[in-house]
């Protein structure tokens, strides 16, 4: 004879949370009540519990998992830098999602090309195919066999973007024009989160950005006349930030909120109070001049 679903019953709730009711077997209702009996709780509210706890050690073991993926792909970076990029400062982009569910359509992909393109100023024009991990454009001037920056989309959700910064030389001090530093990871991000969002990828996404090969290098504006100071570490990540919610990434206005924190302490990292896309107020500049 099947066994009959029963609805567990509803715990008032008394905050602003949603009421989600599901339904079970009569035999797990009937443990479930044994237990609630013996510790004097109401078994909705021990439902309840026990969804509460099982999310939280499903987010603790996606975390250790999405942790283990970052350090290993870091490896597999430094050596594409070494062999298989041009020499110069590395920037990396790596948006991850908590989720451990997630299978990309790579037909799909497809479709999100100029979504996923490398990050470039000079020259647009770029490789796009499938590959052993998911789907990656990719960069490579004509004059060289090395690539300039690469976008892989793994299968499995992960996005990473390696590029080769451009950077100058003045009376002997290196330099990255950072107000551009600053424009092109804004408008990047925001590209790549709106290629996931139409991927169907799962939010909450952990966004990253590091750089590697940078040490010595100081930060110029075409609006700032200040004597450079070098970043003086070779390798640095800077603050994580998550994209909880669509709204946070449909304008860029509003990724241009998201990583101010993260755009400030680049600029710190550079003898800066701040990053100057934004005004003293805080105030993302856009296009108008930076103050």
């Amino acid at each position: 004879m099947p066994r009959k679903n029963r609805s567990i019953p509803q715990s008032r709730i008394t905050d602003s949370g949603q009421i989600i009711q599901f339904r079970a077997d009569d035999q797990f209702v009937d443990q479930l009540a044994i237990v609630a009996d013996r510790l004097k709780t109401p078994i909705g509210v021990l439902a309840r519990q026990w969804v509460a706890e099982r999310l939280s050690q499903e987010l603790i073991e996606n975390a250790k998992a999405n942790s283990t993926w970052r350090a290993d792909r870091l490896k597999q970076i430094q050596r594409k830098l070494k062999f298989e990029m041009l020499d110069g400062p590395a920037q990396i982009i790596q948006l991850v999602p908590l989720s451990q569910q997630v299978s990309i359509n790579l037909e799909e992909a497809r479709k999100q090309v100029t979504f996923l393109a490398p990050v470039e100023r000079v020259d647009n024009r770029y490789s796009a195919r499938i590959n052993v991990h998911g789907f990656i454009t990719e960069k490579t001037f004509a004059m060289h066999t090395k690539s300039s920056g690469y976008v892989q989309l793994f299968r499995t959700g992960q996005l990473e973007s390696v590029r080769i910064l451009h950077a100058g030389v003045d009376k002997g001090v290196s330099f990255i024009y950072g107000d551009q530093l600053d424009d092109d990871l804004l408008r990047v991000v925001w590209s790549y989160s709106l290629a996931l969002a139409q991927l169907k990828v799962p939010l909450p996404i952990d966004c990253s950005i590091s750089f590697a090969g940078i040490n010595a290098y100081c930060l110029r504006t075409a609006f700032q006349e200040r004597a450079p100071w070098g970043i003086d570490v070779d390798t640095f990540e800077l603050p994580r930030v998550q994209i909880q919610d669509w709204s946070q990434i449909s304008k860029i206005e509003h990724v241009a909120n998201l990583l101010k924190p993260a755009l400030n302490v680049l600029w710190n990292a550079a003898g800066f109070e701040r990053s100057f896309s934004y005004d003293a107020n805080g105030q993302w500049c856009g296009a108008k001049h930076r103050i």
